[in-house]
């Protein structure tokens, strides 16, 4: 074979690579990088917005109360040519091509988007939706978080976890099987005991802090009991911190309250998070529990008393300068001094 029919066989196979790496790309799903003349885009006519496709053409006639194109609303997320519309209060998803894939009918989670991922809800169950448009994960679920694999989650449903793929599969890991002894010689005295291999235990990421720190204790407190204790104990003294802070802080009282509710809804959180927990953890703990077992009722009217008379005079009751409570319910206030 002369040199010149080697040469051609080199630039044959280089393009045969080349054409399996774009094959490989482009099955990968990931979203590739918008322009003006690759994506749709939302326009506003008469009171309502509809879609135009990367040519101009209304591929969606207006019909939404809102649309805004993901990557604006959540800057640095790979979310590129997804477009969130709304209609009556809830959300749907519209792709690079201008094409409906969901119908508004879900709801906004109180988590943000990570690694291309968007919480949202559908009638108080969660479920996740991709940058192109689809759902990850059916709306099956109590609380649903990412793993290292992008194509496997870990969801909780009745204070239960398990690791699905996309599908809705379970994965199933690798157990120990027991193994039976064989016998040997004893080694030698100075020689250390040799020791079976073990096979690593799969570990998943704690999300219930992440969830803390964002400020959505209600899904903190979901995801804490099914965590460690160090997760419980972290996560009650976020709760307790922001229970604390000054009213001029980010976080607001409705999501304090659903994290309150949250924990007298699960109060074995407070024994599970006392397990190897410090003197100083221990304490703010115990202060804790202790506010929300002791719940302020409110008083109804004394029995016989006539509609419109005046009741009875209370004693005065002392105040104490920048006291904040909280009305956690309809009988029920939590106060910090």
């Amino acid at each position: 074979m002369g040199q010149s029919s080697i040469f051609s066989a080199f630039v044959a196979s280089l393009m045969l690579l080349g054409s399996a790496a774009t094959v490989a790309v482009a099955q990968s799903g990931a979203p590739q990088r918008c322009s003006p003349s690759t994506c749709a885009k939302p326009f506003f006519e008469g009171g309502k917005y509809g879609i135009r496709n990367a040519a101009g053409e209304i591929t969606i006639p207006p019909r939404f109360d809102g649309a805004r194109i993901a990557t604006e609303r959540y800057p640095g997320q790979p979310l590129d040519g997804l477009i969130i519309v709304e209609l009556n209060g809830n959300i749907g998803f519209v792709n690079r091509h201008g094409i409906e894939t969901l119908p508004p009918v879900y709801q906004r989670s109180h988590a943000g988007p990570q690694r291309g991922f968007l919480p949202i809800k559908r009638d108080g169950r969660a479920c996740l939706v991709d940058a192109n448009g689809q759902l990850a994960v059916a709306c099956e679920y109590d609380s649903v978080f990412l793993t290292g694999n992008p194509n496997q989650f870990m969801v909780i449903s009745e204070g239960k976890g398990r690791v699905i793929t996309r599908s809705g599969e379970q994965v199933q890991f690798a157990q120990r099987s027991p193994q039976t002894p064989v016998p040997r010689a004893a080694p030698p005295p100075s020689a250390p005991p040799a020791r079976a291999p073990s096979t690593p235990l799969p570990t998943f990421p704690s999300v219930a802090r992440s969830y803390a720190d964002s400020g959505a204790f209600a899904d903190a407190v979901g995801a804490a009991m099914a965590g460690s204790a160090a997760d419980k104990r972290y996560v009650l003294i976020a709760l307790d911190r922001a229970g604390k802070a000054p009213a001029s802080t980010s976080y607001s009282q409705s999501r304090y309250s659903a994290g309150i509710n949250a924990v007298m809804r699960n109060p074995g959180i407070f024994a599970a998070a006392m397990q190897g927990a410090s003197s100083g953890e221990a304490s703010i703990i115990n202060a804790m529990r202790y506010r929300l077992a002791g719940p302020l009722d409110i008083p109804d009217a004394p029995s016989g008393q006539p509609r419109g008379a005046n009741p009875t005079p209370s004693p005065p009751v002392r105040t104490i300068e920048r006291r904040r409570c909280y009305q956690v319910s309809r009988t029920r206030q939590v106060c910090y001094d």
